[in-house]
C-alpha cells in the first residue's frame, strides 16, 4: 500500500481550515496543542537561523539504505521532526509516515481531552 503526499497546496489548505475553525470556535489554546509537532520545525529553524546556519544547505535528502530504510543525513538530526525520528531509528517511509500520524493523532486527542477539563 502506498502513500500519497498532498504537498503544499493540501497542507496549507488544511492548515488554513483548521486555523479558521480554531479562531471562530475561540479555542486557540487547544488548537496549538493539536498542532504541537509542527512547532518542532519552527523552533529548529529559528534556532539555526540565530546560530547562522542556512537550513536549506544543511538539511539534505535522507540517506536510502540498502534495505529500503531511510536514515538522517549527518548533522541534520534537529532540522525536522521526521529527521529526528529517523536519527533514533532508521525506518522505511511507510513506518515514518505512520509514526508521524501517531504523534499528530496523540496531540489531537490530548487537545480534545484537555478541552473537557
Amino acid at each position: 500500500m502506498g502513500y500519497c503526499f498532498i504537498e503544499d497546496i493540501g497542507t496549507l489548505s488544511i492548515g488554513t481550515l483548521i486555523c479558521v475553525g480554531v479562531i471562530v470556535g475561540n479555542i486557540e489554546f487547544y488548537g496549538v496543542i493539536a498542532i504541537l509537532p509542527a512547532f518542532f520545525k519552527l523552533f529548529s529553524t529559528s534556532y539555526h537561523n540565530w546560530k547562522g546556519v542556512d537550513r536549506r544547505s544543511a538539511c539534505r535528502q535522507p540517506i536510502l539504505l540498502g534495505d529500503g530504510r531511510l536514515k538522517t543525513p549527518d548533522g541534520a538530526k534537529w532540522f525536522t521532526l521526521p529527521y529526528f525520528i529517523l536519527s533514533r531509528n532508521p525506518m522505511n517511509e511507510n513506518e515514518l509516515v505512520n509514526r508521524m500520524l501517531i504523534i499528530y493523532s496523540l496531540c489531537g486527542v490530548l487537545a480534545v481531552l484537555m478541552s473537557f477539563f
